[in-house]
Formats: C-alpha cells, structure tokens, sequence
C-alpha cells in the first residue's frame, strides 16, 4: 500500500484433509509491527465487505495461473501433485478443474469466501525479531 512500511507482503493458504489456515506474512521494521498487523487485519476485513476490483480480480486470478504453472514444471511438483489427489480421493482432471474454478472466480465469490475464512476477531499471531549481528 502507500504506507511504506513494510519491506514484504504476501498471503498464502494450507489445506489438508481435515484443516488448514491463511496465513498472511509481512516483514517490518520492530517498531512498525503493530501498525502492520493492523493494515493486515483490515484488509482482511476489507475483503469481507467490499468487492474486488475487476483489476484486482483479473490480477490475481493471472497471478495464480502463472504461479500453478511454473511450480508445475519439475517432475518432483508434479509427483506431488498427483500425491494430493491421491490423498484427497480426487479425479485425475482435478488440476484442470481447479485452473478453471480459477478463471471463473467472481468477486462475490471472493468476499464470500473471506467472510467464511478471514476471521480477524479470532486469529493466531507470531513474531520473530532479528537480533544484531
């Protein structure tokens, strides 16, 4: 965002058979980490009420299909993908089903989902602090 007080932002989901979790992760100046867990939880709380942009939309959905795609070139990602199905029970089209629900992802769908997932009253929190040198 424009407050430039974070040197790295990003959010990423662990599912599994019968839990998982969001995690988001910044990388801040000490004295700047409460202010950054609180724009963190207020975008959290954001995607519960407004929707996405149609920028944004289309953004995310280019960068998740490109991800997928080059985490999907070496043998070893592609043994782990078929693992996952295998684990999950799914059908062996699963990778071309999920490329699909990616592209026709609504931003209703999005707020739905963060309504469901986001719950920033009730969360868990850690902090690493580097020490000097």
């Amino acid at each position: 965002g424009d407050n430039a007080l974070a040197y790295h932002v990003s959010c990423f989901h662990r599912s599994r058979l019968d839990a998982g979790n969001i995690v988001t992760y910044t990388s801040t100046a000490p004295e700047n980490a409460e202010k950054a867990r609180d724009l963190l939880l207020n975008e959290c709380e954001k995607l519960c009420t407004d929707l996405v942009s149609a920028e944004e939309l289309a953004s995310a959905k280019a960068s998740i299909l490109g991800e997928y795609t080059i985490g999907r070139q070496t043998f070893a990602s592609q043994s782990g993908e078929l693992a996952m199905i295998g684990v999950y029970g799914l059908p062996l089209n699963e990778p071309q089903e999920y490329l699909r629900h990616v592209e026709a992802t609504t931003a209703e769908q999005v707020r739905e989902v963060a309504k469901k997932y986001l719950q920033t009253k009730s969360y868990w929190m850690g902090v690493a602090i580097g020490g000097e040198k």
